[in-house]
């Protein structure tokens, strides 16, 4: 029924056409178009009223038909959102992997920038540990070049041919300790009696010794502006000192202070015999000694 009815719509469709043609037709030509205008009229309002009545059984869906059409409606529905869906996943895992890949770029750029940093670092480290080290060799060969100058210098240059040549290795003494003065401090100490030097003193010039234990008898400060403490930061004592039946003249580049700060021991060379006087006034050669404080004590 509903294809029969389908098949009427059809041909009064194209029969409304076919009139509405005629009518044109006929216009144009200038024939007696009003007939056939009259005829598309009727032709048009009868296909109306009967595409209107007959419309919606044509359309009407049987319940297969429209359980089928909500079946295919719900398809198409599920087929949408199962696409939306994975467009949705599908953007969401591009922007994810965006953020991955942004993340993991970032991460190594710092990796690399650490890695450059801590390169230049240690690069930086071993530069400074060759300076140092070189520093430390070139220091280390200076001192050695400086110990082996003072290992020759120390036992030249002395007057040995009077045994009261005291003031001639006086200075040759001074010498010694303006240059070498780290290396007197550091070095081994000859243990001498002064009475056993006082027999023969040019065969100890340029010997690292000790004066100590005896009783200081005498003791001046120079000014500071006098030659030898000017040229020792204005520090020079001299006195004498007994040792035993031996009388020491002794010349330190220390303040009085630090020499009266308890029992100093000096360090220093014994230079010959010195013209002086006993307590008594009367002329006698004295050992002559050239040094430092040892082991000053701190000023209270």
């Amino acid at each position: 029924m509903k294809t029969l009815v389908g098949i009427i719509d059809f041909i009064l469709v194209w029969g409304v056409i076919g009139l509405l043609v005629r009518s044109l037709y006929f216009y144009f030509k200038g024939k007696d178009w009003r007939k056939a205008a009259k005829q598309f009229g009727i032709g048009a309002v009868v296909t109306i009223v009967f595409m209107g009545i007959s419309g919606p059984l044509v359309f009407r869906m049987t319940p297969e038909e429209e359980a089928e059409h909500k079946k295919f409606v719900q398809e198409m529905k599920e087929k949408r959102e199962k696409e939306d869906k994975e467009k949705a996943e599908k953007k969401a895992l591009e922007e994810k992997q965006k953020k991955d890949k942004a993340e993991a770029d970032k991460k190594m750029a710092e990796a690399r920038a650490k890695e450059k940093a801590e390169k230049e670092q240690r690069d930086k480290e071993e530069k400074q540990a060759k300076e140092q080290a070189e520093r430390e060799r070139k220091a280390q060969e200076k001192q050695e070049a400086r110990k082996a100058k003072f290992e020759k210098e120390r036992y030249e240059g002395w007057n040995k041919a009077d045994e009261y040549a005291a003031e001639d290795n006086v200075s040759k003494a001074l010498e010694l300790i303006r240059d070498y003065r780290d290396i007197i401090q550091s070095s081994d100490v000859d243990r001498i009696p002064p009475s056993h030097v006082e027999r023969t003193p040019w065969e100890h010039y340029g010997k690292i010794v000790y004066l100590t234990g005896g009783q200081i008898t005498q003791l001046e400060q120079a000014p500071p502006e006098q030659s030898v403490a000017k040229a020792f930061g204005g520090k020079y004592s001299y006195g004498t000192m007994k040792c035993g039946a031996t009388q020491v003249f002794f010349h330190v580049l220390n303040t009085r202070a630090q020499i009266e700060k308890g029992e100093p021991t000096f360090r220093g060379f014994y230079v010959g015999k010195g013209q002086g006087t006993n307590l008594f006034g009367a002329n006698v050669g004295a050992l002559t000694f050239v040094g430092f404080v040892d082991r000053p004590k701190p000023q209270q």
